[in-house]
């Protein structure tokens, strides 16, 4: 199923049926058909924003349409651009199209000289994807933060540990994905980091939004991901990419397959 999860995570055949818009006549997210008609009230007839301003005044339009809504501000891109020109409400970014960012992290390591991973099973009370496993540390690039001070930042809110206890840190590179769903679509840039971690040295749940932390055999989570679909649908692309480097997939089926959609998805650092 690892072939399975990756054209699952980016499907982005449904943008065609979406309507692009754009920032001072840049293009910069669409919406689905649903929201044009309320896009056009603060946008004009042509999709075309003219301030920042506008386009928060459609955030607020569209938070008194939906049952989901986080605050937490995430920085509004334009195309090619590093820094953001500025914020949006979380709870926007997947109904406005836009690009955002993450940052998520394997966490491994040996016991007796074999490799095990640390997955997260999330909160049953998450409000979104409750009780699926997860990697270990993830979070969104909250506006003003850079990937790194997410990382330490998530990985002492969610798994109560500070990156001095690490053996080894590393950036690894970004995956890219378009992933429809009922509300929007996530057009997501994850940084993915690796993190070593003593054996003597354990996750432990933080803040709330993890339910437990087990550390698998690489073979369990290889079976897990390659069977089932008890992960959240982007981890999968985060462990199979992690599996490969690992050379844990040189034995798959689909290995020529995977590791060429792979290769589309993720960048190298």
């Amino acid at each position: 199923m690892i072939l399975h999860h990756i054209q699952r995570a980016h499907n982005p055949d449904v943008i065609d049926r979406r309507q692009p818009w754009r920032f001072q006549s840049v293009t910069v997210g669409s919406f689905h058909p649903d929201l044009v008609d309320l896009a056009t009230l603060h946008l004009g007839d042509e999709l075309n924003a003219s301030s920042l301003d506008e386009v928060l005044a459609l955030c607020e339009s569209i938070r008194a349409r939906v049952d989901l809504w986080m605050e937490e501000p995430f920085g509004f891109y334009l195309p090619g651009q590093t820094q953001p020109i500025g914020s949006v409400p979380r709870g926007s970014v997947s109904h406005l199209g836009i690009r955002a960012y993450g940052v998520h992290a394997n966490g491994y390591t040996y016991r007796d000289g074999h490799l095990h991973m640390w997955v997260a099973k999330r909160a049953l009370d998450k409000p979104t994807f409750p009780g699926l496993w997860d990697n270990m540390v993830g979070g969104g690039l909250t506006a003003g933060h850079t990937p790194d001070q997410v990382l330490e930042k998530e990985t002492l809110e969610e798994a109560g540990l500070s990156l001095d206890q690490a053996r080894h840190v590393q950036y690894q590179g970004t995956l890219n994905y378009q992933h429809a769903h009922a509300s929007g679509i996530r057009n997501d840039c994850l940084y993915v980091y690796d993190i070593e971690l003593p054996p003597d040295v354990e996750p432990t749940p933080n803040d709330g939004e993890v339910d437990c932390f087990e550390c698998w055999p690489i073979e369990k989570v290889l079976d897990v991901v390659d069977s089932t679909e008890d992960f959240k649908y982007n981890c999968n692309l985060v462990i199979a990419e992690f599996l490969l480097r690992h050379k844990a997939l040189e034995d798959h089926p689909e290995f020529s397959e995977i590791q060429t959609a792979l290769n589309e998805r993720f960048q190298a650092a």
